[in-house]
């Protein structure tokens, strides 16, 4: 995952090395970024996640079923908090979710009403409160939630840097647009998973290279991701650069209204210690609930060393 080949500290080297270079610019685009290539952007992508460590926070995911029976539409300039009591992460619709957060360079922690998840980034660890424990029986078991760097960090639960170095060959720089006033650099390539289909990237390099718009256009379909970031402090006093409120918008050839959904950062401390949370104070006959062996079992049985065990949690 920490595949960073190309450094800022080389940003410097291609940044003299490209005065003359050409590159396609959009016409209508006021004012103009400075010509570069895909791999400044790329390394730029990469410094910026690299200033991220680890973090801590609070999230709210809004499902369509939400705005359907809100019917309000939220923006990034709204105002209004959604009424406290349509926030359940319990609620049969399903329609917000609202979790903590934390995760380090190895692993990540999710907090719920449904229970707790811990992840290496390849198996999840369920940890079921109590009241699902019955459920948990019935096959049912909490959701992998939404990683709040699914969307701005990361891409098909990668770093972003290191899906765009895997594919630059394909990547094309089309020019730079300005998307909710962010001046941006526009990359596309065609989606090899996806026969015809295609994916747009608009990334500012302005304070630091984010994502702030994502397209995966198909034959019939359209998803398009809109990513609002904020600089948060550390306990240092600098800053970092962390998402805080994506809009998804899901769209179908027929379908008159496209899907949506919406997650929210509530508060986000970064680049704190959070290795107590993967730490777990848990008993030995605690039955977890593994999604690599898609069963229910004792935790002393699951054999997964990376992790100490302690009397109560």
């Amino acid at each position: 995952m920490k595949n960073r080949n190309l450094r800022l500290d080389n940003l410097l080297v291609f940044a003299l090395s490209l005065t003359f270079m050409y590159v396609v610019v959009d016409a209508n685009s006021e004012p103009l970024l400075p010509p570069t290539n895909t791999e400044v952007i790329i390394a730029g992508v990469a410094h910026t996640a690299s200033l991220l460590k680890s973090g801590k926070g609070h999230f709210k995911h809004y499902g369509n079923a939400y705005f359907e029976e809100k019917k309000e539409i939220f923006d990034e300039k709204r105002e209004a908090e959604p009424n406290a009591e349509t926030v359940n992460a319990a609620s049969s619709t399903r329609s917000v979710e609202a979790f903590e957060f934390a995760f380090s360079n190895e692993y990540s922690y999710f907090k719920s009403a449904s229970g707790e998840v811990i992840s290496d980034g390849k198996v999840q660890l369920i940890i079921p409160s109590p009241q699902n424990i019955s459920a948990l029986f019935d096959n049912f078991f909490p959701p992998f939630p939404l990683d709040p760097r699914d969307r701005g960090l990361w891409y098909q639960r990668q770093e972003l840097s290191d899906f765009l170095h895997q594919h630059k060959e394909a990547i094309r720089l089309i020019g730079n647009e300005t998307v909710d006033g962010v001046r941006c650099y526009v990359l596309e390539m065609p989606d090899s998973r996806v026969s015809g289909a295609n994916l747009t990237f608009w990334i500012a390099p302005d304070g630091g290279y984010r994502l702030i718009q994502s397209l995966h256009a198909k034959k019939t379909e359209n998803t398009i991701v809109k990513i609002e970031w904020q600089q948060w402090k550390t306990e240092e006093g600098d800053s970092v650069w962390f998402p805080r409120h994506s809009v998804a918008l899901f769209s179908r050839e027929g379908q008159k209204t496209p899907l949506r959904n919406e997650g929210e950062i509530t508060d986000f401390r970064p680049n704190i210690d959070v290795s107590h949370l993967f730490v777990l104070q848990i008993s030995p006959e605690t039955k977890i609930f593994n999604t690599e062996i898609g069963k229910l079992t004792p935790f002393k049985e699951l054999g997964w060393q990376t992790f100490q065990t302690h009397s109560s949690r």
